[in-house]
């Protein structure tokens, strides 16, 4: 750190006296504070600055949109893909897609696309002697599309 004063190079001893050798500046605490105070200032306004650069961004986007989707109502489209996994032995968690169902209706989003994903076969077999038990399950994920209406 120099002198705000004089720009002579302040020594750890001079700062722990708060005084510059040189000119006999005595105030560096209140200095380093101003320091302080003017770099949290410029982070602040940095990032000001870069979120009016992603509005205008986002702005700019919506509008190329809009004039390649002129027939759009000035809307577009959001989608998310919930996944939702069978029971143990292959069967459909119900319960659990109803759930997701009418979360997702509360929050603005309706079911446009269901399917189902084969994730395996959950299969065992047991023997002794002549007998034989053996279960076999086709193991699969639904998998839930839906989408909500953005205004642009």
């Amino acid at each position: 750190m120099k002198c705000p004063e004089c720009g002579n190079e302040i020594t750890a001893e001079m700062r722990e006296m708060g005084l510059c050798y040189v000119c006999g500046f005595n105030q560096f605490a209140e200095y380093e504070q101003r320091l302080k105070e003017e770099a949290e200032r410029r982070k602040i306004e940095k990032q000001k600055e870069q979120e009016a650069v992603a509005a205008l961004a986002k702005k700019e986007e919506h509008e190329r949109w809009k004039a390649a989707h002129p027939d759009a109502d000035g809307k577009y489209y959001q989608y998310k893909t919930v996944v939702v996994k069978d029971k143990f032995m292959g069967q459909v968690n119900a319960p659990e897609i109803e759930r997701v169902l009418n979360e997702m209706g509360y929050d603005g989003w309706r079911l446009v696309s269901s399917f189902t994903n084969e994730v395996g076969k959950n299969a065992g077999a047991i023997g002794i002697g002549d007998v034989a038990i053996g279960l076999n399950a086709t193991m699969d994920e639904t998998v839930l599309v839906f989408e909500r209406v953005v205004k642009v």
